[in-house]
């Protein structure tokens, strides 16, 4: 195959040199009269990104292409490509709210006003569904129909390469994804010759040669055909302007297709701008298909019924289906309105008696809305009686009503009911006879009796004699330092006098406030009194220097584990001591059999504090650096914690051979190597990418030769 394409490089040369100018840019002179005027754009759209870009296809009263200009709120806006089918445009809004855009060909002209809602490069502005397609191959889905974040000011090359960079593939292209993009490779995608007979017959029909490639872990232009590589489409259009110069917008559809026929075999010769062919068959638009299998495909958690399943997998099946005879539009169409029946469920809401409120469609896994409620005489609306938040079958949800009397129990404060009653609708609840209580005097009740509409309960108000009050036991203040003291009174609802005098018995220590703010003056001790009536309680205070004023830093030099303490976090005595976990003994066995095949290595550490001879914890978040192996692939390492027979993986930064990590307890921790997991590497060596380079350049002179510039991913 290779030999076949370096004798094709002379001839697809020259051939690129004619296409070059055969292919550009397009123009028509203007229709003097009345001219068809359709575009892509939808009057009254809401348009969250700051760009749009959308075609024309402007049609004398012969069909001829004419010439066609639009204007942004006055402003001309410059064509971005044209050809001998239609023209693009890019839309570049700055003003929030109502745009005006015209579309003018001849004597005619289309008005649309889009309502443009700004937002912040990097925000996500919508969601479009996308697929990358080798289903010419036989080949399936690069990726499978998938809904895809659209970022504003991203484009949609950007968005390809994000796309295929979250699905473990790479790819190769010409120019940027800003400025002239043309996908070239995809790689890491396994492909191989699985052609399907019906279009490997058209192939053969049309005078293609195919290529056998085998087994292959990429796929790009003149792999299998010298008409193969990869073309894309938004709404079933395929545009005359590459993906750099595109940008989506919420609820498009994009399908990056791979072609073995300068697109005659996915729809899409007219898009290399005419004088190649035609298309060997009609082909379907899937984009609805598409579209509503991505939306299920979001659905992840929810439980999916039978009758959703038979109609997903049916429409996968027919989504990729390329033979004519069986992806009929017909075919197509009937398979989406399978899908969506199964994923819209009917929720009727009923009155409670037998009458029926709304009846609606409420799709899969979303919630329904209830209908207003009509007021019932007698009768008090209370709810539903089935939870609709989140709808994944048919239900009926009835109203559910209370009859207009009340319940009212009356409680004596302390956690005992007195009696319950029933009231009716606005009534006066008759209250019972209060049992007496020592050292407490029924003081009424906290809540109103007249006037019931709703369940309720009433407590009993009680007032008796101060009895005692407390406060902080002790505390500790440094030098300079203050602490508010809160007095808490027993009981709690006493209507007995709540004034406090607060006294110092050592004002050299502590004074205090009148309202108990205490203040440390010098070393010592002071008892703080509250006196409120007969009644009293007193406060410990112990006024001393602060702790750990500078930054602790402790190493250990055995195991290489550093502990770097803040102010106040230890004490200035403490002592770091580190076991490195030896791997004969019992708790690396543990350890080993708890990461199981997460990880392939690791080196653990049991990391303790020491005060004085007892262990401590630190007051508050502190730094540990832990070595990392050498050898160890900081790409794959992580730190763990173990604890209590499980384990989890700690945020660290990796600086000069360490790994740095905040935490607020010590005790076991691992350096870990995680599994390699990745793909094998592709197979080839300093020839292969000698030949590689050179079919490149060869695909950049044929991808101008055919206007793939226009009709491929770009």
């Amino acid at each position: 195959m290779n030999k076949l394409k370096l004798h094709m490089s002379v001839t697809a040369f020259l051939l690129a040199l004619v296409m070059v100018f055969s292919f550009m840019p397009v123009s028509r002179t203007s229709a003097e009269g009345e001219a068809t005027i359709v575009t892509t754009l939808v009057d009254g759209m809401e348009q969250r990104g700051s760009r749009k870009t959308f075609d024309v296809w402007a049609r004398d009263e012969e069909g001829n292409k004419v010439s066609s200009s639009v204007t942004l709120n006055g402003e001309p806006v410059s064509a971005t490509w044209d050809d001998v089918e239609k023209t693009s445009y890019t839309l570049n809004f700055s003003i929030e709210g109502e745009n005006l855009v015209i579309v003018a060909a001849g004597r005619s002209s289309v008005s649309y006003t889009i309502n443009y809602i700004k937002a912040e490069p990097g925000d996500v502005i919508g969601q479009a569904a996308w697929s990358i397609e080798a289903l010419t191959i036989g080949c399936g889905y690069v990726v499978e129909p998938v809904r895809f974040d659209v970022i504003e000011g991203e484009t949609a090359a950007q968005a390809l390469i994000r796309l295929l960079d979250e699905n473990g593939y790479a790819c190769s292209y010409s120019g940027s994804p800003t400025n002239g993009f043309y996908l070239q490779q995809i790689q890491g995608f396994q492909s191989s010759d699985n052609i399907p007979d019906f279009l490997r017959a058209h192939l053969e029909d049309n005078g293609f040669n195919i290529y056998d490639e085998g087994e292959i872990d990429e796929l790009g232009e003149f792999y299998y055909t010298s008409g193969s590589g990869w073309m894309y489409t938004v709404n079933n259009v395929f545009p005359n302007v590459g993906f750099a110069d595109s940008y989506l917008s919420d609820g498009d559809v994009v399908r990056v297709q791979f072609t073995l026929a300068y697109g005659q075999d996915i729809g899409g010769m007219a898009a290399m701008g005419g004088g190649w062919g035609s298309d060997f068959y009609e082909v379907p638009d899937k984009d609805n298909l598409l579209s509503l299998i991505a939306e299920i495909k979001s659905f992840n958690d929810l439980t999916m019924t039978s009758e959703i399943t038979a109609a997903f997998d049916a429409a996968m099946s027919l989504a990729m289906e390329l033979n004519p005879d069986i992806a009929t539009q017909e075919a197509v169409d009937n398979a989406h309105s399978d899908l969506n029946a199964s994923i819209n469920h009917t929720v009727i809401f009923e009155d409670g008696f037998g009458g029926v409120l709304s009846n609606s469609q409420v799709r899969h896994g979303l919630p329904a809305y209830a209908p207003p409620v009509p007021e019932r005489e007698g009768h008090t609306f209370s709810g539903w009686d089935t939870d609709f938040s989140r709808v994944i079958s048919d239900m009926t949800v009835k109203a559910v009503w209370d009859s207009d009397m009340h319940t009212v129990r009356f409680e004596d404060g302390f956690g005992n009911l007195i009696d319950e009653v029933q009231v009716s609708q606005g009534g006066t609840a008759v209250p019972p006879a209060v049992p007496d209580i020592d050292g407490y005097v029924f003081a009424g009740w906290d809540k109103p009796l007249g006037n019931i509409t709703e369940d309720i309960t009433i407590y009993a108000l009680w007032t008796a004699p101060l009895t005692g009050i407390e406060i902080d036991a002790s505390v500790y203040i440094s030098i300079g330092g203050s602490h508010q003291l809160t007095v808490t009174y027993v009981p709690e609802f006493t209507d007995d006098d709540r004034t406090i005098v607060w006294t110092s018995d050592s004002e050299s220590v502590a004074t205090v406030s009148g309202t108990g703010l205490v203040t440390a003056i010098g070393s010592g001790t002071a008892i703080i009194t509250a006196l409120c009536g007969d009644v009293s309680a007193q406060c410990r205070v112990t006024v001393g220097p602060e702790l750990n004023i500078n930054e602790i830093r402790l190493t250990d030099d055995t195991s290489g584990v550093t502990v770097i303490a803040p102010a106040g976090t230890i004490p200035e005595n403490t002592t770091l001591a580190v076991e490195i976990v030896n791997n004969e003994s019992e708790l690396y066995n543990s350890i080993k059999t708890l990461l199981g095949s997460d990880y392939e290595r690791f080196e653990a550490y049991d990391i303790k504090l020491f005060c004085n001879g007892e262990g401590v914890d630190p007051y508050g978040t502190i730094q540990v650096k832990l070595p990392i192996p050498k050898g160890y692939d900081e790409t794959r390492t992580d730190v763990i914690r173990i604890e209590n027979s499980s384990y989890s993986v700690i945020e660290a930064d990796a600086e000069d051979g360490y790994a740095l990590i905040g935490t607020e307890s010590l005790g076991v921790y691992s350096v870990a190597v995680k599994a390699d997991s990745a793909n094998p590497p592709k197979a080839g060596g300093s020839s292969s990418l000698i030949w590689a380079a050179a079919f490149i350049l060869i695909g950049a002179l044929l991808a101008i030769s055919a206007e793939r510039k226009v009709s491929s991913v770009k």
